[in-house]
């Protein structure tokens, strides 16, 4: 970019004065903004045009002096509402630079300025830029823009005296609330977004969104957002919120401290948080939730939370409610204050090849290592629990309450709990180490009894039949075989197994059924083995 014309030919002067005028002049007339070292005072917004592009120099500080709620850098008119999808004026770069929202003012509790609002257009692009100071609102404040990336910029110390959501970075869609300075509130989301190597400190939020829309009958989704290889230091609420955002790809981030959740997903769906590191967290490490709009529900879903290290949180390091086909492997959540993994409400959920260590740090036995509440089909295989040489326990290693059903649960290395091993609810199609319980605790033993499974008999390759009677020490597992390949027959199918000194024999009378021959200890249970 050739150099030959700078803002002090403008006019500015940089060494803490008023250059407004200068710099509307010069972003007016040229295209090509270099602006040198100094310190330039601006108390009006400065309108950006299409094709523009601005280097600062090291050591140039543009800060803001005039009034609360308003941009800095905006490209477009105050009030026009002409201005709809992505056609505004696009294809601005800024490089470098601090752009300093100043301190806040006495006694102020509303809205503070804003550093850039960009709006309604596509190809968007800063690198290098600091964002300081300020109150109660957003640094850069992205609505409706196809096509932005900011690399390697640095946004801190932001002051907040109310509410928090305040994302330093806003990737947001032009609703009548969202953008109020111009354009059409025409529902367009911001899409095909990359921050990548950036820096923020002591703000509310460091990116993501707050708001989403259902436009005839369909939820409008943020696609396509990357955000990676970035640190957030000492957040006010959470490190990244993502609401409603479809595979958006979050990678490599290093998160340390927050006043909620780490990384906090609202609906969407084939999202992928990979490779993050996270500590001391005052919520969630990672939650992901459903997001209701108009009374209707939009599960997170189909997504991949992978990789990644969660050390102290105050909650659960990866929490799911009323998610949807979410798989959590390869995680390592270690001094969680609640359950180390959790989902409640959700269906199929799989925590594969985790590592928990140190649950339910905030009260012995209150929590468990992994639990599952009210979730339809999934698995937990692989798993690696324990809380030794810990001063607290967790409850069971693994909990599945009588509200989930078809949970596969295998391979698993669990260390005992203050209230045991696992705790399984067996009668809801759960299976442990490849068996289901097809029956609840029993204790029958009349001849012509019957025996009712809650699954089909010829699911499963054999049964186990549980026998005797425990105060005195006579109880066995006893396998019994299909006479068929293709499993148990009614009518010609006997169930004939050995007790502790005698013999159970059962009839099949149907897949769901048995009717007692011979026992000669009690039935106990009846589990299925695949």
């Amino acid at each position: 970019m050739k150099q030959s014309l700078t803002v002090k030919d403008y006019g500015a002067i940089g060494n803490q004065t008023n250059d407004t005028t200068a710099f509307q002049k010069m972003f007016a007339e040229e295209r090509e903004i270099y602006v040198p070292r100094g310190i330039y005072h601006i108390d009006e917004t400065i309108r950006v045009y299409e094709n523009t592009s601005v280097v600062m120099e090291n050591g140039a500080v543009i800060r803001w002096r005039g009034r609360a709620n308003r941009c800095v850098f905006l490209n477009g008119e105050y009030g026009n509402t002409e201005i709809s999808g992505y056609s505004g004026d696009g294809n601005i770069y800024f490089q470098g630079g601090i752009i300093d929202l100043g301190e806040i003012p006495s006694g102020a509790t509303g809205y503070g300025p804003i550093a850039c609002g960009w709006a309604h257009a596509e190809n968007i692009h800063m690198e290098n830029v600091t964002f300081t100071g300020g109150y109660n609102n957003h640094f850069v404040d992205m609505t409706a823009v196809r096509r932005s990336s900011y690399i390697n910029c640095v946004f801190k110390d932001m002051t907040i005296t109310g509410g928090n959501v305040y994302e330093a970075l806003q990737i947001d869609m032009s609703t009548n609330s969202a953008f109020p300075h111009f354009g059409a509130t025409d529902n367009k989301p911001s899409y095909d977004c990359v921050v990548d190597r950036c820096t923020f400190r002591n703000v509310a939020i460091g990116v993501g969104s707050h708001a989403s829309r259902v436009v005839d009958g369909k939820q409008i989704m943020y696609n396509a957002i990357r955000i990676t290889n970035c640190a957030f230091y000492n957040m006010n609420d959470h490190g990244i919120r993502l609401d409603s955002y479809e595979g958006a790809y979050i990678e490599g981030n290093y998160i340390d401290g927050t006043g909620q959740h780490g990384i906090y997903v609202i609906g969407g769906k084939g999202n992928f948080i990979g490779a993050n590191y996270l500590k001391d967290i005052k919520g969630h490490g990672i939650c992901l939730v459903d997001k209701g709009i108009g009374g209707t529900s939009y599960p997170a879903a189909i997504s991949i939370v992978h990789g990644s290290r969660i050390f102290n949180c105050e909650r659960s390091a990866v929490r799911i409610v009323r998610g949807k086909g979410i798989d959590v492997t390869q995680v390592k959540a270690i001094n969680s204050g609640e359950d180390g993994l959790s989902a409640t409400d959700s269906g199929m959920i799989r925590f594969m090849n985790c590592d928990v260590k140190n649950a339910s740090t905030t009260g012995n036995g209150r929590f468990n290592g992994v639990r599952l509440s009210g979730v339809s089909g999934g698995q937990l295989s692989g798993l690696d629990v324990s809380n030794k040489g810990h001063s607290t326990n967790y409850a069971n290693g693994i909990q599945v309450t009588s509200t989930s059903h078809n949970i596969n649960t295998f391979e698993n290395r669990i260390d005992k709990g203050s209230s045991g091993r696992v705790n399984i609810a067996i009668n809801n199609g759960n299976r442990v180490d490849g068996e289901t319980y097809l029956t609840e605790l029993l204790n029958v033993s009349g001849v012509g009894q019957t025996i009712r499974l809650n699954d089909d008999i010829n699911n499963y390759t054999s049964i186990i039949v549980g026998s005797g009677i425990v105060s005195r020490k006579e109880t066995t597992h006893s396998i019994a075989r299909g006479f068929y390949n293709n499993g148990f027959r009614r009518g010609d199918d006997v169930i004939n197994v050995e007790t502790a000194n005698g013999r159970i024999i059962m009839d099949v009378i149907s897949p769901t059924e048995l009717r007692i021959v011979r026992a000669d200890h009690p039935v106990r249970v009846i589990i299925g083995k695949r």
